[in-house]
């Protein structure tokens, strides 16, 4: 390998050339989980020993590819050896809702959808409610909070964290991406 602009003509060892980059193939291999094939997040990696083949007497040659391929086994199996779980994005909610409404959108919110509410605010006639729930369970939210409000109530959402897909949700979601547990 010849090293960049600067070091012109200098010859430098594979390891050092890939210092930089990823010469394990470490975390290209935690791009995709076993369960659905989404990223993996949380992980702590220690590589603890590289050893190139000509220094294990075995006659081959170790390459950044074959250095790369074993990283990815590696974290492969150490995945099949732990437990992979599954997380999904949870969002804020912010609500106003007519009083008369608050029982069942409540009740929506922490049945059908999943969610906690974190505060109810009531003033004069109408609630202000400040809840969280999984973003799956929030598609077509819009429309069902109109149809349970009268068209009277309104909500906001944002990002609020990434939380475990809980064990009653978890079949559900696998068959959802055509898997099964």
């Amino acid at each position: 390998v010849v090293a960049g602009e600067g070091q012109a003509g200098r010859q430098v060892d594979w390891y050092e050339a890939s210092a930089n980059s990823d010469p394990t193939g470490l975390k290209n291999a935690t791009q995709r989980g076993l369960m659905l094939g989404y990223p993996l997040m949380g992980l702590r990696i220690v590589v603890e020993e590289v050893k190139r083949a000509e220094e294990l007497g075995s006659g081959g040659i170790t390459t950044p590819g074959a250095l790369q391929g074993a990283g990815a086994g590696a974290v492969r199996d150490a995945l099949m050896q732990g437990e992979e779980i599954l997380l999904e994005p949870v969002m804020k909610l912010s609500l106003t809702v007519p009083e008369d409404c608050l029982g069942g959108v409540l009740s929506d919110i922490t049945g059908h959808r999943r969610g906690r509410i974190r505060n109810v605010e009531q003033r004069g006639e109408r609630a202000y409610v400040d809840a969280e729930a999984p973003l799956a369970t929030l598609l077509g939210y819009a429309t069902g909070i109109r149809s349970q409000t009268r068209g009277e109530g309104t909500f906001s959402m944002e990002y609020l964290t990434h939380r475990q897909v809980d064990d009653v949700a978890l079949p559900d979601v696998m068959k959802a991406h055509g898997k099964v547990i």
